[in-house]
């Protein structure tokens, strides 16, 4: 029925929130600027590097199947020392380096590289391995003993990689900055690039909804809905400003598609998209 908005006034750790998870617990985390924040009962407690964070820019943040809460700073990342809640600092997670060139200049500006540490992106697929999509250094499957290293030399569409995602056939997705979508099979990469319909070759989220298309999202180039033959494009002509970014994709318990921009939220009605303001329309 209405927004509560929560800023730094309120105990947020810092005022850019980045990603936010919950835990079994019920408790909800913020990865922040400023360092991550856990919401409990009404209540802020932020964690920084002096409660074991490699950086207090936290970029994204994951749940995975065992509970246990990862961290991707700009220096590494981290893992909360125990599922459920019950830890109490937070411990370092190295990931090998790649030692990769950084991807040649493409047309249209790029984001500068931050650190080759960070991890972009982090997702658990159906196996339990868990992936990190990396700043320029591509991607890591870590299998719970030892890493795999994938980059444009091992078949990916780029090496900065914005998310990953996976689709309900066990698949791999993964979005780069420069190139487009690469899906991983379990053996080889299959490459969509603007070549094959996308939109754009800036990819910064993707989710598969409830009928099995896979939403890509772009920078200023609105999303490209994959039904799993051809792409359909939604931007100028579909409800989305042209300049506008879509930065998230959500769709609620009732189908409905969300999609958060760098100018608002937009709900899908089916055909184009909405905007909806403070005010709504919320349904």
């Amino acid at each position: 029925k209405s927004l509560v908005a929560f800023t730094t006034k309120d105990g947020l750790a810092g005022m850019s929130v980045r990603s936010i998870v919950q835990t079994g617990d019920g408790d909800v985390w913020l990865g922040t600027s400023a360092g991550v924040s856990r919401y409990h009962l009404g209540v802020f407690t932020n964690y920084r590097v002096a409660d074991g964070l490699s950086n207090d820019h936290a970029w994204s943040m994951m749940v995975d199947k065992a509970g246990t809460l990862w961290v991707g700073t700009a220096d590494g990342v981290c893992r909360f020392d125990a599922g459920g809640g019950k830890g109490k600092s937070f411990v370092a997670f190295p990931i090998p380096s790649a030692k990769v060139e950084p991807d040649p200049p493409a047309v249209g500006a790029r984001m500068l590289l931050i650190s080759p540490q960070l991890a972009f992106t982090m997702f658990e697929d159906r196996d339990g391995n868990i992936w990190f999509g990396m700043d320029g250094e591509g991607a890591r499957k870590y299998d719970g003993k030892s890493f795999t290293i994938y980059t444009t030399k091992d078949g990916l569409v780029g090496n900065k990689v914005m998310c990953i995602r996976g689709d309900r056939r066990g698949r791999v997705w993964l979005g780069c900055d420069t190139g487009g979508v690469s899906c991983y099979d379990g053996t080889t990469f299959r490459n969509f690039t603007p070549k094959n319909g996308l939109v754009y070759d800036r990819v910064y989220t993707m989710l598969e909804d409830r009928a099995g298309n896979m939403w890509i999202a772009t920078p200023e180039h609105g999303v490209s809905r994959y039904d799993g033959t051809s792409f359909t494009v939604f931007w100028k002509n579909s409800g989305l400003p042209p300049h506008y970014w879509v930065q998230s994709i959500f769709e609620d318990k009732d189908g409905t598609l969300w999609l958060g921009c760098s100018g608002g939220v937009f709900r899908f009605d089916g055909t184009s998209f909405v905007n909806v303001t403070r005010n709504g329309p919320w349904r």
